[in-house]
């Protein structure tokens, strides 16, 4: 089979983010209709958001979404995370919860032929595995390269204990609902939250199963870490004189 070289696309270096519609599979087996609208309705949403994120690329399979930077700077930084947390808060009033991470290195990006390929797409993909409430975590190459960017937007992120899932396993390959924390810098998603705009978290129907609960409560308290956070960003400011 001869290929056209012509066709083949650069490597470049980028920040990548996977992220996951959570609990998506048991909607498609429960109802896949009422499946695909809330495809649907996720899918407007990207699109909406993207109209105002210059500089990203975005390819969305199933339940599984890729948010790739189209250039290595800051003005695309800043936009890739604003787009996240976008995509963050607009998935609970759909209430199609999403969890993700993002790495950052060289990859292939060929959106014409569908086709994505680098270290940083399957470290994204691990890492995410890991993670035990909804949102976005960012793994150490791309927070390095942030810092060397130096003027992105450092409020988008705080650094953290994090909820993990635990690796043991019982006899039965249940679970254990203990929870590990790793210190991670995460996207601050919540940062345009009232404290009133939590209802959409607290109505996520996870009563389903326990995991799910476990998720939904690990959420809530990172918000509160976040609203603290913001607390302290606005007195910082007002010191400042800002």
């Amino acid at each position: 089979m001869n290929v056209n070289r012509n066709k083949r696309k650069e490597i470049c270096n980028c920040f990548v983010a996977y992220l996951d519609i959570m609990g998506f599979s048991r909607k498609v087996r429960e109802n896949l209709y009422s499946a695909n609208i809330d495809l649907d309705n996720f899918l407007f949403a990207t699109e909406f958001f993207k109209e105002n994120a210059d500089g990203i690329s975005l390819s969305v399979f199933s339940d599984s979404v890729f948010v790739f930077t189209k250039q290595d700077n800051v003005e695309s930084v800043n936009n890739f995370l604003t787009y996240l947390s976008c995509l963050i808060l607009s998935s609970f009033s759909e209430q199609i919860p999403l969890k993700g991470a993002i790495s950052y290195g060289q990859v292939i990006i060929d959106e014409d032929r569908n086709k994505f390929l680098g270290v940083p797409i399957i470290d994204a993909y691990k890492l995410h595995n890991k993670l035990f409430y909804f949102g976005v975590v960012i793994d150490d190459k791309a927070y390095k390269r942030i810092q060397e960017l130096k003027q992105v937007d450092h409020y988008n992120l705080f650094r953290q204990l994090t909820p993990i899932k635990p690796d043991k396993r019982d006899e039965k390959d249940i679970i254990i609902t203990s929870i590990e924390y790793q210190l991670h810098y995460n996207l601050n998603w919540p940062l345009p939250y009232k404290p009133e705009d939590k209802k959409s978290i607290e109505l996520l129907d996870c009563t389903n199963s326990n995991e799910a609960q476990i998720y939904k409560k690990n959420t809530l308290e990172f918000i509160e870490k976040s609203f603290e956070f913001k607390n302290t960003i606005s007195i910082i400011r007002r010191l400042q004189g800002k």
